[in-house]
């Protein structure tokens, strides 16, 4: 945790953020914007309205994320199997 913190410290610094916390955040929001937009696009690609269905968390820390990802895909329901 020290090391992260102090890495982190050190980003948020390069962009004149407040705290190491702040950074994170940052970048936590741009993932789950950047994963809501890969799904949304082929979704719609292939005819479906993520708003009307389930979104499945699978794999790594998918589940870590599932809640503001569907949120942000407007998805009222994740299963995370």
């Amino acid at each position: 945790p020290a090391a992260s913190r102090a890495a982190l410290a050190d980003l948020a610094a390069a962009m004149g953020v407040d705290s190491p916390e702040a950074a994170a955040a940052g970048f936590l929001a741009v993932a789950v914007e950047q994963t809501a937009q890969a799904v949304r696009k082929i979704s719609v690609e292939r005819g479906f309205d993520p708003r009307t269905h389930a979104l499945v968390a699978f794999g790594g820390a998918a589940a870590q994320v599932a809640c503001d990802v569907a949120e942000a895909l407007g998805c009222a329901e994740v299963l995370c199997p």
